[in-house]
């Protein structure tokens, strides 16, 4: 057998990266995919559409789901990040909820993080 692609060594990584990135997306949609084929409370998994998942759900509600990841050797999630002068993942939510407005329906918004999130996340008292 010769030598295929599968065994060279890339000339840079940056695809392991998005790989993993892409992962944990996928691993939050594998239940809903799941649900989907066997259970049938799930009629629909879109990814990629508004946000990173739409659930369509068989009554007819939706969850839109916003997902993000983190390195490991970065610190945890803390609400500024999430906030972000950059766009940050509510403000993604926030841009997503008012495109929808004008839908009827119920759609339910989520974020999920990959990662622990900081103490200061939770209000206190």
């Amino acid at each position: 057998m010769s030598d295929g692609p599968l065994d060279i060594t890339p000339p840079d990584d940056t695809g392991s990266d998005t790989f993993r990135r892409h992962r944990y997306q996928a691993e939050v949609a594998i239940s809903f995919c799941v649900d989907c084929v066997l259970i049938g409370n799930v009629a629909s998994v879109i990814p990629e559409h508004l946000e990173d998942l739409a659930i369509e759900f068989a009554d007819g509600s939706w969850r839109i789901i916003q997902i993000k990841t983190r390195d490991p050797g970065q610190a945890p999630w803390t609400l500024a990040a999430l906030l972000g002068s950059d766009g940050g993942a509510f403000k993604s939510l926030l841009r997503t909820h008012r495109a929808l407005a004008g839908i009827g329906g119920r759609i339910g918004y989520e974020l999920r993080l990959e990662g622990p999130s900081a103490a200061t996340m939770m209000p206190t008292g």
